[in-house]
């Protein structure tokens, strides 16, 4: 497959093949997003600004309803935003998610960025294991014991050999995490990666999260509560009516 005529899919094409591509960050400029239903319109991001840079971990405390999940997808591209600019930026150039087509946005979301929303994205009869495994296949430097090792961190080892459609939401949201960190992408979007998840599962989850920051991974983690102490964060945001503040 050839990849798109973007610097930073090329350039993640050849990351694809060898080591992860660094050096990418993300900037949002103005996004706005919103949706309709019944008639009514709703507006759930208004004009919100933020940047998350290269080999940095930025937290993002969000009210309820103040639209966190909306802004993780937007800054994804699962979401085109209503206006706006949500740049990924890199020494080999930049490109708009708002504004770039569509094989462009696939390529990005398979290479560039990885996005942990709760929402796990694989066949009903998979194995965690498996799924877990196939995440670590984009990532060539991983050792192969990598999958053994986080099954155990995480204490997912007792039910490695179940088939996710039969998981309950909390394991399934902690696998879909995981995935998002054993990628090893250079943007990393995580929309509360601790929730309803036990303390010792918390921590585990914090060292992933600083693995990918030390590796040179653009990461924001966006949470409904202060984050673990463990958690190396180097800038935090809030998120209120849609609108992001110092």
């Amino acid at each position: 497959m050839t990849a798109p005529s973007t610097d930073i899919a090329t350039s993640s094409a050849a990351g694809a093949r060898n080591a992860p591509v660094r050096g990418v960050g993300l900037r949002a400029a103005g996004v706005r997003k919103g949706f309709r239903h019944a008639g009514r319109r709703t507006e759930v991001l208004d004009a919100v600004d933020l940047e998350v840079e290269p080999g940095a971990t930025t937290v993002v405390i969000a009210e309820p309803l103040a639209g966190a999940t909306t802004l993780v997808r937007c800054l994804g591209a699962s979401y085109r935003a209503d206006a706006g600019e949500v740049l990924l930026t890199s020494p080999h150039g930049s490109v708009d998610l708002c504004r770039a087509d569509g094989r462009t946005i696939a390529w990005i979301r398979r290479h560039v960025v990885a996005i942990g929303d709760g929402e796990l994205i694989a066949p009903p009869r998979r194995s965690a294991r498996a799924v877990l495994e196939r995440a670590l296949r984009s990532n060539a430097g991983a050792p192969g014991d990598r999958c053994d090792d986080v099954l155990d961190r995480l204490g997912l080892t007792p039910i490695s050999d179940e088939a996710v459609g039969r998981l309950g939401a909390s394991d399934r949201a902690l696998l879909a995490t995981a995935v998002a960190l054993l990628r090893s992408a250079p943007v990393v979007l995580l929309d509360e990666p601790f929730r309803a998840q036990a303390p010792e599962t918390v921590r585990a989850l914090a060292d992933l999260v600083d693995d990918e920051r030390a590796s040179g991974a653009a990461v924001l983690l966006v949470a409904s509560r202060p984050v673990p102490d463990t958690l190396t964060v180097d800038g935090t945001r809030s998120l209120s009516q849609g609108r992001i503040t110092p």
